[in-house]
């Protein structure tokens, strides 16, 4: 056990993040309280069982890195708020050409458990997603070369 609280939290963190990219759904699952929420733009999700569910689906259709940074942590007791900053990175067409594919900003209230820091709730706040953007692109230009234009 961490016996400082914010060495904890840095590590679920940081384990969020590569479960996430490595698409470890049960590991990531088990970052999260049996009753945590987890909100985003497009849904919500209650319990530990809903988001391995969530994460089972979601993982393989997920590519790229989530790289945490700037996270503000602060402890009282045996909770925590930590607000970070998300740059998800992608590989471009499978070579080593990076891109930033997204910026967002996580907001976590994590709780001690068993010697570990859980999340009891994560919120998602997306500044920027250019994969909606290059997505829109991509049909646009196939509807233009479909109608010979």
């Amino acid at each position: 056990m961490n016996t400082v609280p914010e060495e904890g939290i840095r590590k679920t963190l940081a384990q969020y993040g590569q479960f996430y990219d490595d698409r470890r759904h049960d590991d990531l699952a088990e970052l999260f309280t049996d009753d945590a929420v987890y909100v985003t733009p497009t849904d919500t999700t209650v319990g530990r069982e809903a988001l391995r569910a969530r994460f089972r689906d979601v993982l393989p259709t997920v590519s790229g890195r989530h790289l945490t940074v700037q996270s503000v942590i602060d402890v009282d007791g045996d909770s925590a708020t930590a607000t970070s900053d998300l740059i998800l990175v992608a590989l471009e067409d499978g070579e080593l050409d990076l891109r930033i594919t997204a910026v967002a900003r996580y907001h976590d209230r994590l709780v001690s458990s068993a010697g570990r820091w859980l999340f009891a709730e994560r919120r998602l706040e997306v500044i920027r997603d250019n994969r909606s953007e290059r997505s829109r692109r991509a049909t646009a230009e196939a509807a233009t070369r479909a109608n010979g234009l």
